[in-house]
């Protein structure tokens, strides 16, 4: 790894961990924009907040945050090329300023609908951006737990939202989501530009010091992990060669896979079953709606910590497909008691216990497994192209994202939520399939072996 330099892992922790938390504490904010909806969409559509909504504005509500994050990844990958990393956060922090003061502030469907699309663009610039910066300061063997601890502190910006939500108004939940953006800006000012970029721009005298110091360098030798990135941006090619290196014979399959998968992982319902998680819960004595709520929050950060543990164990396929199988049942379990309920009218023993038993089964698999399809984006790609690739697996998570809470919500209203369910229910099904059929396990391999099968396995 070194060839005359001296390191300091401890000082190399707590560095790279300082730009983690402020990192983590935009994926944070992300959180809280999903979050936000599921407390407020009650009340809303209710009237209690002094705005009254209709339950199509409301699905609406819940989707323009996905538009951003659908728009921005490509722009975003680009611009911060150009501008960089840290000046791209900055503006980040000052969208979700705007975005929280708007919501704050709002009074009518116009202004709010203009501030979910505003905190949609943060939403969208914090996801692409998020990964791409971690990659590029994080050291190769604190990499994997740092990229695991943000998706955790999104768990956590959800799991905050629904406790204010619930017991508060939407203003006190805005202005919560506004105090964690000043924060948030105030924090960007600390980074540390990415070796990468300023590589890119030609200024190597800046970026060796700035890896010295993530690395926790104590002296001025060469290390082979700095010559491996100056070689790396090197032959890093532009936008059209990256994507024509994307789609080309020896990548394409990998590039394919990971598209399928993050479209198949939200559209089997992470975001309808958060977005109506309040209004679609049944008060059976068995708990609140608030409570199920919370009790979900809880659950999603709970589960979300397993793939840290057992991810490098058990591998990324074999996890993929027992929650995904798993979640398949819950999902058409959860169809099954709302079917019985609502449409046949039969009176279930613990209707309560056992809908929170099953939606909350569905939502523990999809935190093990959208952890582990997050990992296989990062294996499945090429160096050359994975950022491009990145933007494109976000584009098609957001995508996935948008038409699945707008079919929920046009089966619910006008079939039954039970068919909303069972849709799910299937899509979860075909998702378990497809990566039995067609997923490489990747548990041990080197970037250099797994593509290495892919362009076998292409040519076969």
């Amino acid at each position: 790894m070194n060839t005359d330099a001296v390191y300091n892992k401890n000082d190399a922790f707590i560095r790279q961990l300082f730009m983690v938390l402020i990192v983590s504490t935009s994926f944070f904010i992300n959180g809280c924009i999903n979050g936000w909806i599921t407390p407020a969409l009650p009340k809303l559509m209710s009237g209690m907040e002094g705005i009254k909504i209709t339950s199509n504005e409301g699905s609406m509500l819940a989707l323009y945050p996905e538009f951003g994050h659908f728009i921005a990844p490509i722009p975003i990958g680009l611009i911060s090329d150009l501008v960089g990393r840290k000046p791209v956060y900055i503006f980040s922090g000052l969208l979700a300023l705007t975005g929280w003061a708007f919501t704050f502030f709002a009074d009518n469907i116009k202004y709010l609908t203009w501030a979910r699309v505003i905190l949609g663009f943060v939403f969208g610039i914090n996801c692409t951006l998020g990964h791409i910066y971690l990659s590029e300061i994080c050291s190769k063997y604190l990499r994997g737990r740092f990229c695991c601890m943000v998706f955790i502190f999104n768990n956590v910006g959800i799991l905050v939202q629904f406790v204010i939500g619930s017991y508060f108004s939407t203003k006190i939940s805005s202005l919560l989501g506004f105090v964690f953006a000043v924060i948030f800006f105030l924090q960007t000012w600390f980074l540390v530009e990415s070796p990468y970029y300023l590589l890119s721009r030609k200024k190597k005298v800046q970026a060796k010091k700035n890896f010295m110091w993530l690395q926790g360098i104590l002296s001025k030798g060469t290390t082979e992990d700095f010559k491996e990135i100056v070689e790396f941006v090197q032959t890093r090619k532009g936008f059209i060669e990256s994507f024509r290196n994307l789609i080309s014979k020896s990548n394409y399959k990998g590039f394919v896979l990971c598209i399928l998968i993050s479209f198949l992982t939200d559209l089997s319902g992470r975001c309808p079953i958060l977005t109506y998680a309040k209004e679609n819960f049944v008060n059976d004595n068995f708990i609140s709606a608030n409570n199920f709520m919370i009790l979900l929050g809880v659950f999603i950060v709970v589960t979300g910590i397993i793939p840290t543990i057992l991810s490098d164990k058990i591998g990324r396929k074999i996890a993929i497909v027992t929650t995904t199988a798993i979640g398949c049942v819950m999902q058409l379990s959860t169809g099954t008691l709302y079917f019985l309920h609502d449409e046949m009218k039969i009176k279930i023993f613990s209707y309560g216990l056992l809908l929170f038993i099953t939606v909350t089964g569905y939502m523990a698999c999809w935190s093990i497994f959208i952890a582990n399809v997050l990992t296989l984006r990062g294996e499945l790609i090429s160096n050359s192209s994975r950022g491009l690739a990145s933007g494109f697996t976000s584009m098609a998570f957001a995508f996935a994202c948008m038409i699945s809470i707008k079919m929920f919500q046009v089966f619910r209203d006008n079939f039954g939520i039970c068919y909303g369910f069972w849709t799910l229910g299937i899509v979860t099904f075909v998702f378990a399939l497809f990566s039995w059929k067609f997923l490489s396990e990747t548990k041990n391999l080197t970037l250099r072996e797994i593509q290495k099968n892919l362009k076998n396995s292409s040519d076969a």
